[in-house]
């Protein structure tokens, strides 16, 4: 397992369905297993729009933070939901019981077509 062999485990996966703005049960069911294996941090993308993020707390007190979609951070779809997406950040520091995440936040992209054919991105 990961956690044996590392300090800090970050996960970046590719799953969930398509469009769907809420994570669906295959996204939470991995979202337990990654929370059983003392993951540290879930970045998701794959459905191509925004899906919220949270910290999980398991009853030893491991924090996990998901993200469970990123959105798209740079695409030529042009359906308004898909051209929204977003960069992850969070701090990680050295604490008494280990490394953890002491800061987080999501912050919002939109994606615009500009004549000529050039991609945009706007904060």
């Amino acid at each position: 397992m990961a956690k044996n062999e590392s300090d800090f485990v970050i996960v970046f996966v590719h799953r969930g369905t398509e469009y769907a703005k809420e994570p669906d049960d295959f996204q939470r069911k991995w979202t337990q297993i990654f929370a059983d294996c003392k993951v540290d941090v879930v970045v998701g993308t794959h459905p191509h729009v925004i899906q919220p993020y949270e910290v999980i707390r398991d009853n030893d007190g491991h924090e996990m933070l998901i993200y469970y979609s990123i959105g798209n951070y740079i695409s030529a779809q042009p359906e308004e939901s898909r051209v929204k997406g977003g960069m992850a950040s969070f701090t990680v520091l050295l604490a008494p019981e280990g490394y953890k995440v002491t800061e987080y936040d999501f912050r919002p992209l939109t994606i615009r077509w500009q004549e000529g054919g050039k991609y945009v991105t706007e904060f």
